[in-house]
């Protein structure tokens, strides 16, 4: 069952509950030197370093003591990103450079330019060179979230949308080092192992400096 098929079925059962007992998507976990698989993309350790040393450069954190939850968010992020991507694909869903260039210059402004930005998504795990990336998984969300169906009003819209992809990351398979938890389809983002330190990391799209501002 691919992504838009299973809107379909989801659509017809929003009246439903979205509580359940969480999912492990996959049967093994990610290959050695690897950070997550998602579908057909590897993210690998030394991809999230190197986020980390762009956000730690930034925000002026010690290089050589990454803070846990950060790295958490980092590899929460490039997996929501790669999902949505993959949904994207399925969904023939393609967001025009042009008006990712035109989200990124209104992030722009509205942060008072790229010196404030960089720092709030840096102090959002977001590096430098995930921003434009970080706004085209918005964009392609909102897209796919007004594919389901134009009658629903935005909220609910993105409630479907989260268990379409909550079950379409369970068909293509999310696989995370167990170093940094366990996916869960129904919050659509990484259960930290847990411990009393450990805290929740963003959802999909969350509030925050990088929101695409409303027309």
């Amino acid at each position: 069952m691919r992504l838009l098929a299973s809107w379909r079925r989801v659509l017809a059962a929003t009246v439903l509950s979205m509580a359940g007992a969480l999912v492990a998507a996959g049967c093994g976990t990610a290959e050695a030197g690897n950070a997550a698989v998602v579908g057909s993309e590897a993210l690998s350790e030394s991809q999230v370093v190197a986020y980390v040393q762009e956000i730690n450069e930034i925000t002026g954190a010690p290089q050589d003591e990454p803070n846990a939850q950060q790295v958490l968010i980092v590899v929460n992020r490039n997996v929501q990103h790669d999902l949505v991507s993959q949904a994207a694909v399925d969904a023939g869903v393609v967001i025009p450079t042009a008006e990712v260039d035109a989200a990124y210059q209104q992030v722009l402004e509205a942060n008072g330019g790229e010196e404030q930005l960089n720092l709030a998504a840096a102090q959002q795990g977001i590096a430098p060179s995930m921003i434009k990336r970080d706004l085209e998984t918005q964009l392609v969300a909102l897209e796919l979230g007004q594919r389901i169906s134009g009658e629903l009003s935005p909220e609910e819209q993105q409630q479907v949308l989260i268990r379409a992809l909550g079950e379409f990351s369970e068909e293509i398979g999310v696989e995370v080092a167990p170093k940094y938890g366990q996916w869960s389809p129904v919050e659509l983002s990484i259960a930290p192992p847990e411990n009393p330190v450990s805290k929740r990391v963003e959802p999909l799209v969350p509030d925050g400096a990088l929101q695409i501002p409303a027309q």
